[in-house]
């Protein structure tokens, strides 16, 4: 029981990670964008490297789940998504952030499929109930906290991290 509960914890912390990501970064754009520099059109592609990786990645990382495991698919991605959440942290420019955000797409696309198949897997259907109630209020948290936490990490931060404090 004690390790269901341990694996809950972590599959519903990765998707609460995922949807906090793309919130995050709106609200630290201004200050990435002076501080990079970024051009408009980087500043879109930072936005939009991590969404558009993320939904065209989604049914392969689904698909990969199913191929290799889970579990193994999964701590895969999660492992993926803080090596890329780490480039982006420390790029120097508004390219190599870019190209993070697609990798921080491309490993939520295979990290994320599998927080419902995991709950699917460990939990039988007539206890699936709570967990998915959970996994679905971590979601609506992390679209509302997202432009919250942005902001308290750019402004109340460290001022040599700025932006990068959101990675």
């Amino acid at each position: 029981m004690r390790g269901r509960t341990v694996g809950l914890v972590a599959v519903l912390a990765a998707g609460f990670l995922d949807l906090l990501n793309v919130t995050v970064v709106n609200v630290a754009l201004p200050t990435l964008i002076a501080e990079l520099p970024a051009t408009p059109a980087e500043a879109q592609g930072i936005l939009t490297g991590y969404t558009v990786s993320f939904a065209v990645g989604l049914i392969t990382g689904a698909r990969l789940g199913r191929m290799f495991g889970l579990r193994r698919v999964f701590v895969l991605g999660t492992v993926g998504f803080a090596a890329a959440s780490l480039l982006c942290g420390l790029s120097g420019s508004a390219t190599v952030l870019i190209v993070g955000r697609v990798l921080q797409g491309l490993a939520a696309a295979v990290m994320v499929p599998q927080v419902l198949a995991l709950i699917q897997v460990m939990y039988p259907p007539e206890e699936r109930a709570r967990p998915m109630a959970a996994f679905s209020a971590l979601l609506g948290a992390a679209a509302s906290l997202g432009p919250i936490v942005g902001g308290l990490l750019v402004g109340l931060g460290e001022p040599q991290l700025g932006w990068r404090a959101v990675f």
